[in-house]
């Protein structure tokens, strides 16, 4: 009979052994395995998301309105995740003088950018700040400026300006849109003696002088002689002319009739909308781009008009001054000229550029399919009043016919000129000093 022996406890606790180092192993194999993977998914997302090679390119545009604004904002946002290896900075320049005052202290400080918002081109061109534009970007565009046979800046979009009003007041009033200048000032009359505001006028903006100036220039000079201020440049008109004085003298009659709000010269155009929306003021003078940033409301309907002459005719701005341009200084690098010339066609594609337009109730420069947005409403009484103009007038005050600088010394002289008891003849004879003054300065930095 045969023993029975207790088993090896040796032998078994090796076998034990063994099998938890191999299984300790393959966890350890597993788990690296899987860590391995989450890495390089993770390094795959960050390369992705973070290109190894970055384009930084500047952008410096005008904050003309909230509007503006939020579209160049929305198209840099767009454009950076269609292209993640280029990054735009931006700040828009918004002051009280006037947009071209900015630009001159930006050059001073060799801080133009790249990407550059210009009024009137052609001063940067002979001054030799801008780089030519290729043919992809303008060869669509309806209105570039072009000299020594390039393309040195391309139109971003086409506004006008007109009357914005509170229809619920005009209604409460029994008031109807003018048919003539004396309906108009009928308008202010009724308005007045309810003790409604009837126009609202930013002054602490010397650049929202411009909508009222211009309107004037416009009916009492531009629409007899379009071509007014080249002949001014030549010294056959002058700003002493009696169709400046008459510019002048409707404009005061505005203040003198206490039209306008009182503490005009304290209040920002930025606040302008918020009094129209709340009945502080019954109109204000602006471009379509305030109606398109307006809510309407139960207390707040938008209406639009032009402000007809005596005669009953309305001459619409036709804005072609909202330009893009790329300095010289983005041109000396090449990698950089061709990140800004690709921001250039994605502001101008098909979705950014219709979204922009519909956004800013502005007339494309660059045929889209359409505008998705409404098109009633505000949208309707802007283009109507545009198309059934008597006129439309592209020039104004402040464009390239103009010596730099006169736009920011004649509104200060307006702005004087408004708040003052000085006549209309005196004014004028500033404004035609201050005219020969920027020619001279002009001829002398040729």
């Amino acid at each position: 009979m045969k023993e029975n022996k207790p088993p090896n406890n040796l032998f078994l606790n090796r076998k034990v052994y063994i099998a938890s180092i191999i299984a300790v192993a393959v966890l350890f194999a597993l788990f690296f395995s899987l860590m391995s993977d989450s890495v390089k998914a993770y390094l795959g997302l960050r390369q992705k998301q973070e290109p190894e090679v970055v384009t930084e390119i500047s952008l410096t545009f005008a904050f003309q309105n909230p509007q503006w604004n939020a579209q160049i904002e929305q198209t840099v946002a767009d454009f950076e995740q269609a292209y993640p290896q280029i990054r735009v900075t931006y700040e828009p320049d918004y002051e009280h003088v006037v947009y071209e005052d900015v630009l001159a202290r930006r050059i001073a400080r060799n801080e133009l950018g790249d990407i550059v918002q210009l009024k009137t081109p052609a001063a940067y061109v002979d001054g030799n700040y801008l780089a030519p534009i290729p043919d992809e970007v303008s060869k669509d565009i309806s209105y570039v400026y072009q000299d020594d046979g390039k393309t040195w800046a391309v139109g971003a979009v086409e506004t006008t300006n007109g009357i914005l009003y509170n229809k619920k007041i005009f209604e409460q009033y029994q008031l109807k849109e003018p048919a003539t200048y004396d309906e108009f000032l009928n308008i202010c009359s009724v308005l007045k003696e309810n003790g409604i505001v009837p126009i609202g006028v930013a002054g602490e903006d010397l650049w929202h002088m411009e909508y009222w100036v211009n309107h004037y220039f416009r009916t009492d000079a531009l629409s007899k002689n379009g071509d007014w201020l080249n002949d001014a440049a030549a010294g056959l008109v002058s700003w002493t002319d009696p169709e400046v004085v008459q510019m002048l003298d409707d404009m005061k009659g505005l203040f003198e009739n206490q039209y306008v709000n009182e503490d005009w010269r304290a209040v920002s155009d930025g606040t302008l909308p918020y009094m129209l929306a709340n009945g502080n003021v019954a109109m204000v003078f602006t471009g379509p781009w305030t109606a398109a940033g307006m809510q309407e409301t139960d207390v707040f309907e938008a209406g639009w008009f032009l402000v007809p002459d005596r005669e009953g005719r309305t001459f619409a701005a036709k804005n072609q001054d909202t330009f893009w341009a790329l300095s010289k200084e983005c041109a000396k690098d090449e990698e950089v000229y061709q990140a800004a010339v690709c921001f250039l066609e994605f502001f101008y594609s098909q979705d950014n550029y219709s979204r922009i337009c519909e956004n800013t109730l502005t007339f494309p420069v660059k045929e889209i399919e359409s505008v998705t947005g409404p098109q009633d409403g505000i949208r309707a009484d802007i283009m109507e009043s545009n198309q059934n103009s008597t006129k439309k007038v592209i020039d104004y005050i402040g464009n390239s016919s103009c010596p730099q600088n006169f736009e920011a010394d004649m509104l200060e002289i307006i702005e004087a000129y408004l708040g003052s008891d000085e006549s209309a003849e005196e004014a004028a004879e500033k404004i035609q000093t201050a005219w020969l003054t920027r020619m001279e300065t002009e001829k002398a930095n040729e």
